[in-house]
């Protein structure tokens, strides 16, 4: 009887988690590795030779920015080096599409108290652009990458 109950727990658990992912079933862009430029500031954590303009990116990561299907709904799911999948509302973020038209739509994920991400989908050119502002006492820098994408 143990058992069955842990089986039936688990399908349930299982079928929870499928009807969360149906919520954002349409996968907009699909996105590569980032490369761009940070600007690090100096907080007195890091060298002076670390401190200013730097060359920036995320080699071994890519992400995916996925809607509900009304495009009411969206997230930006991050997808790191080792597989693992990060969710923007997950991790607490909060993601709203700002508007924009075909050459350009702007996508905001805000993380209170931790970063703010600007994502600029352009289909036509196949890209997304994003910005990422973070202000923590290890690392405060502002960042601006390119990713090649697929866009569904």
């Amino acid at each position: 009887m143990k058992n069955v109950k842990r089986v039936l727990s688990a399908i349930l658990f299982l079928g929870s988690l499928v009807h969360m992912n149906q919520a954002f079933a349409v996968v907009m862009a699909s996105c590569g590795p980032s490369a761009g430029y940070s600007y690090f500031v100096d907080n007195g954590m890091l060298s002076k030779s670390e401190v200013g303009f730097q060359t920036d990116g995320i080699s071994k990561g890519n992400f995916q920015i996925v809607h509900d299907g009304d495009f009411k709904n969206w997230d930006v799911i991050h997808i790191d080096a080792t597989g693992n999948q990060i969710s923007a509302l997950a991790d607490g973020g909060s993601v709203v599409m700002l508007g924009g038209e075909i050459t350009g739509f702007y996508l905001m994920v805000n993380y209170p108290k931790a970063s703010v991400e600007v994502y600029t989908l352009r289909p036509l050119t196949k890209e997304v652009n994003w910005t990422k502002t973070s202000n923590n006492t290890i690392v405060s820098k502002t960042a601006v990458y390119t990713s090649k994408c697929i866009f569904n």
